[in-house]
Formats: structure tokens, sequence, C-alpha cells
């Protein structure tokens, strides 16, 4: 990953065995706190339920979390039939009440597409796996505030 791909509050997962300040085994789910000009990110981390920010990460132990059916139904996402040309089983539509946007991934041909209240339709197509990441940026764009549960 580089450190123009993230922002501050994206998902990422770290892998890294001991802490050497607190002792503690950092693994799984993080999120950015803030991005450094170093190249370094802080992430919050959450030890026995509580919350603690942990500085300076090097991006090489930073992996992106790929994006999963279960992740979009955890967030509101529900399988859509949206056309003829897509596998309904594998597309999932998140539709926003206050903006009238829509986001709709489908996941079997990795694509993101944005469809805006003005009836403007924007593609995304990735041709690789989706990460939560893209998501999380790709619904900031669309006005969408939406906190995403991992």
């Amino acid at each position: 990953m580089k450190v123009e791909d993230l922002m501050k509050g994206d998902w990422v997962n770290l892998n890294f065995d001991v802490d050497y300040k607190t002792g503690n085994s950092i693994y799984g789910h993080v999120q950015v706190n803030s991005i450094n000009k170093d190249g370094t990110i802080d992430v919050d981390c959450t030890f026995d339920n509580s919350k603690s920010m942990q500085d300076g990460w090097c991006l090489k132990l930073i992996e992106p979390i790929p994006l999963t059916p279960e992740i979009l139904k955890k967030n509101g996402f529900v399988n859509s039939y949206i056309d003829l040309s897509l596998n309904k089983d594998s597309v999932y539509k998140y539709n926003h009440f206050y903006t009238g946007n829509s986001v709709i991934v489908d996941m079997e041909s990795n694509k993101l597409i944005v469809k805006y209240e003005n009836d403007i339709w924007m593609n995304l197509p990735y041709n690789r796996t989706i990460y939560v990441h893209e998501l999380q940026h790709v619904l900031k764009h669309c006005e969408i505030n939406k906190e995403i549960i991992i």
C-alpha cells in the first residue's frame, strides 16, 4: 500500500507480533487515525475493549482488507437485481435516503457503480479485488457519511 491510498478513518489490516511499548500483540483490523509526513501512519487499536492510539507504523505492516459480501451486509447493502448483464447473487446495493445517491458493488466483476440522484452513473471497474478502504472513499465522495463496520 502507498500512503496516498489512505485517508483518516480507513480500515486496514495490521500485521505485527508485539508492540514493544505495551507488550500487546497487534494484528487484525485497525482504523487509520492520521498519516504522517515520514510515510508512517498512526492507528486506533482496541485492547481489552479499551481504545488506544498507536503511532508511527510502517506501511509495510499494513495490508488492505478485501471487501466481502459479509462486510457489505453488515453495512446495510442488500442483494439487488439491477441489470440483466449482472449476476444478481453477486450484486449489492446501498441507497442513501438523504442524498438520493446509491452505491452498487458487483463482487463477481469487481466493479463499484455509483448512481447519483440526478441519474448520472459512474462505473469504477477495478478488475481486481475491491478493498474496504476503497469503498470508504467512494462513499465519502458520494456524500454518504457512513461508518463502516468490519
